[in-house]
């Protein structure tokens, strides 16, 4: 009796590892098959792994890990940035991008935070100043902090020069004509390279877009060594022979773009003559986008073949949007080649178009660093022969940069107006990165776009027809006209 007992004992043990054996097969084949459809969905990345010792990251003690306050956001901020931003990755694509000074910089960052008489305001120009090392424009000048009434910079809020000025030929201009010469008794020579030293441009365009924007600010006046008053600033002007001075009210809140404030749609559209116009204001997927595309399929059924997709000013938001709108017109065009780091961060944040994916840091596990996702071997087709015309301006940027230059380099349209501040190989794709004290965020880069056409210019977007932002839509339909 015994016996039997014992045999059943060991039938039912080996009954349960088969079971269970089974059920860990299944599982491991269901995951593969799911990861295997990602992958496919995704585009068939490339998965690489790169050698960590030629990465220039630190490594942190105990002791470092286990600050708090602002050393212990510094601490957090320089590990999460190293493990997640594509600069660091020792590859041909961005190898170089890093600036010999950035160790130091990052050092002192790490020191000076850990200081115990600094303020909020100290530690955001810190950041700043570290985070500008990373050539990225999407994260210069973006250190928020937690107000009654949302987040908010420290640097600029409530800050801002009630006034309108304009970069030209490397001189700061009023509307009238007249030259800046000084702000606050400080050259504006002296003001400029504060501004360079803590807000990082891609080109000339964004770096006359930092000036024109930040030179308002009265915290960068003061850290310039310029005076502020209780409500103004004396502003130093050169005007036909002679030198004046205007006081400038401040803590004034200020629009600085002109087309897409107060705004009360997205995108809309309407036919001029024959010509089929977009005036598009953010890249943001919905309803919108899929009643404009249907309205754009619709026109080329009907034999529209010249469109206008107005971008001047579209900060830009999701790729997804812009190229749908392509498609709606049969085009279909090389998007360039595009690295993704591989990190946790990505995971958690569906900041900038819903790019919260679980599988992303799974690969991680596989001993990959980064997904390559090249589209450069693409082959571009626009069956049914339309033109596409883009106008854009310095406030045209990021995910609206990348449309604009698919369209250039895929060579199916033109672009009119003035270059965007994007360089149009970039970092981008942002996730939030949350620090642990005071309730502070700032946005971070996980990956790195790279044009379609590698014989263009990789720093700025050049168009195709320079002219005056203002007059695009007019040289645009005249243009359109000229090619019937």
């Amino acid at each position: 009796m015994d016996t039997t007992m014992d045999t059943n004992k060991r039938v039912g043990n080996k009954r349960i590892w088969k079971i269970a054996l089974i059920a860990v097969v299944s599982v491991v084949v269901l995951f593969a098959g799911a990861f295997l459809v990602l992958w496919l969905l995704m585009g068939r990345p490339s998965p690489n792994s790169v050698d960590a010792s030629l990465m220039r990251t630190r490594t942190f003690t105990a002791e470092e890990l286990a600050r708090s306050g602002l050393a212990g956001n510094a601490v957090h901020m320089v590990q999460q940035i190293e493990l997640a931003h594509p600069i660091f990755l020792p590859i041909p694509q961005v190898y170089g991008l890093l600036p010999g000074d950035y160790e130091e910089i990052r050092e002192w960052f790490l020191e000076y935070a850990n200081r115990p008489d600094i303020t909020a305001i100290d530690f955001g120009f810190a950041a700043l100043r570290y985070i500008a090392t990373l050539q990225d424009g999407h994260m210069s000048g973006a250190v928020y902090m937690r107000a009654e009434d949302g987040y908010f910079d420290p640097i600029a809020q409530g800050n801002v020069l009630d006034v309108t000025w304009v970069m030209q030929d490397g001189n700061l201009f009023f509307e009238d004509g007249s030259q800046v010469l000084e702000i606050g008794g400080v050259s504006i020579s002296e003001i400029f390279a504060v501004i360079d030293r803590y807000y990082f441009h891609e080109n000339e365009i964004y770096r006359d877009f930092n000036y024109t924007l930040v030179s308002r600010y009265s915290k960068i006046i003061e850290r310039a060594g310029g005076e502020v008053l209780a409500d103004s600033v004396a502003v130093t002007l050169y005007d036909n022979g002679d030198i004046t001075t205007r006081l400038i009210p401040h803590f004034i809140p200020w629009a600085f773009n002109p087309y897409t404030d107060d705004v009360d749609f997205i995108i809309r559209h309407e036919m001029i003559d024959d010509i089929f116009y977009i005036d598009f204001r953010r890249f943001v997927l919905g309803d919108h986008i899929t009643e404009t595309a249907a309205a754009i399929t619709q026109a080329v059924a009907n034999g529209t073949r010249h469109f206008i997709i107005d971008i001047r000013g579209n900060g830009g938001g999701d790729n997804r949007a812009g190229m749908a709108l392509l498609e709606a017109m049969g085009i279909s065009a090389s998007e360039g080649a595009f690295i993704h780091r591989v990190n946790r961060l990505a995971a958690n944040s569906a900041a900038n178009g819903g790019h919260s994916r679980f599988d992303f840091p799974i690969w991680g596990l596989f001993g990959v660093d980064y997904l390559l996702f090249d589209w450069s071997l693409h082959e571009n087709s626009n069956p049914n022969d339309v033109f596409v015309s883009v106008l854009t301006d310095m406030f045209t940027y990021s995910s609206a940069t990348f449309f604009t230059y698919v369209v250039q380099d895929s060579g199916f349209g033109n672009v009119i107006g003035s270059p965007s501040r994007n360089a149009p190989n970039l970092f981008g794709n942002m996730v939030t990165l949350y620090l642990p004290y005071y309730d502070m965020w700032l946005p971070l880069s996980y990956g790195y776009f790279m044009r379609p056409d590698v014989n263009a210019d990789p720093n700025v977007l050049w168009p195709d027809i320079m002219v005056d932002p203002a007059y695009a839509l007019d040289v645009a339909i005249e243009f359109l006209q000229g090619l019937e």
